[in-house]
């Protein structure tokens, strides 16, 4: 699954004109790029090459698109897939979270976020794993003015039991991943 955030128009069109994301990959809007608003979240989920049953590849189950609290007209994206291979239920959700200066709007979405994913991964008969990526605008470099806030405890428990990849794989010294423009493309 690839999650892209901030996406224009202008890109998702140049991106569906490969031929090899068109023959790879089951995508999250048509060629209008319609819930993207000016900007916003789509997903790129692999194609299987043939039946799911055969184990090749994950199943999708659902996708679906849920307005959050938001001063930016964010949304959040949710696939849910079965692993043919384990029978686990995988939910992913593609967010671009409210920019730094609104930490409750962003515990409100990652509230509901959560909320989502958990109902989707409950009924699964083998048990299931959930998955948030994207730009959560969450600091994590130590001296940041934004980690020492007292209401940036709560963004971090917001989702019960999560773990931050990013962190356990480079540990706490923030980073994260890199920005394209439209040019670069």
């Amino acid at each position: 699954v690839v999650c892209l955030q901030e996406v224009t128009p202008p890109v998702w069109r140049q991106l569906l004109a490969a031929r090899a994301v068109r023959d790879a990959y089951a995508v999250s809007d048509d060629e209008r790029g319609g819930t993207l608003g000016s900007y916003g979240v789509t997903l790129l989920v692999r194609r299987s090459g043939g039946a799911c049953d055969h184990g090749v590849a994950a199943c999708v189950r659902s996708l679906a698109l849920y307005d959050m609290p938001t001063r930016f007209g964010r949304r959040a994206l949710v696939v849910e897939l079965d692993d043919a291979r384990s029978g686990r239920r995988v939910a992913v959700c593609c967010v671009h979270l409210e920019s730094l200066n609104y930490p409750h709007v962003r515990q409100q979405q990652l509230t509901l976020i959560g909320r989502v994913l958990r109902q989707a991964v409950a009924g699964a008969a083998n048990g299931g794993t959930y998955i948030v990526a994207g730009d959560t605008n969450i600091a994590d470099e130590p001296h940041s003015p934004w980690t020492s806030s007292p209401a940036f405890v709560p963004e971090r428990t917001a989702l019960d039991g999560a773990r931050d990849v990013w962190l356990q794989l480079h540990g706490g010294g923030g980073g994260g991943g890199s920005s394209h423009d439209e040019d670069e493309f």
